[in-house]
């Protein structure tokens, strides 16, 4: 998902920062991967590197091409590191805005009786953006705070316990769902308005 200034690249610094930051002290499940938890570090400073010319203004674009090699690249990662599977479910968990979004959007779009194949404007930031006016920087921070705050605490509570790890998701999920139906449902009165 992209497609205001500078979500995916603030999303991708995020994600790989958490996720390097978190594997650096883990054994890997094979040690030929023994780097990656670096390249991921890497990855999230060239993001960061990109993002000036993003953000606030667009000047640069990543386009399809760029937030798909990101989300490949990320999605690589995860499998690569995580050493059974809710640790995979956690570190995909890392993405969780885009994650929570797109299934929000999507179960409404079925609702809707749309073709999920056929382009559309229904995200949440996008409506935010478009339909709401807020400036695109102030909806990517909002979007980073989300994924910081969730990410980071998917991660804690992983180190400490795993069901606090799946509560955590769960109820994040369900509170990220229930504020999306709410902004929508604002959003929708405001433009018949």
């Amino acid at each position: 998902m992209d497609g205001i200034n500078g979500i995916a690249g603030l999303s991708g610094v995020i994600a790989f920062g958490l996720l390097g930051v978190y594997t650096l002290h883990l054994t890997p499940p094979n040690p030929y991967y023994a780097a990656l938890p670096q390249l991921s570090i890497c990855i999230a400073l060239a993001c960061m590197g990109y993002l000036p010319f993003n953000m606030p203004r667009a000047r640069v674009f990543m386009g399809d091409v760029g937030s798909i090699l990101l989300g490949f690249v990320f999605a690589a990662m995860v499998v690569t590191l995580a050493r059974n599977y809710h640790e995979m479910v956690f570190f995909a968990g890392l993405l969780f805005p885009f994650y929570a979004d797109e299934l929000t959007t999507m179960a409404i779009r079925l609702r809707d009786h749309e073709n999920l194949f056929r382009p559309h404007r229904r995200h949440l930031y996008q409506l935010l953006a478009n339909e709401a006016g807020i400036a695109h920087w102030k909806v990517t921070l909002l979007y980073a705070a989300i994924q910081l705050v969730v990410g980071a605490g998917i991660l804690l509570a992983n180190a400490h316990n795993l069901w606090v790890a799946v509560i955590f998701l769960v109820v994040s999920f369900i509170l990220f769902t229930f504020i999306s139906l709410l902004v929508r449902r604002k959003i929708k009165s405001q433009t018949m308005a």
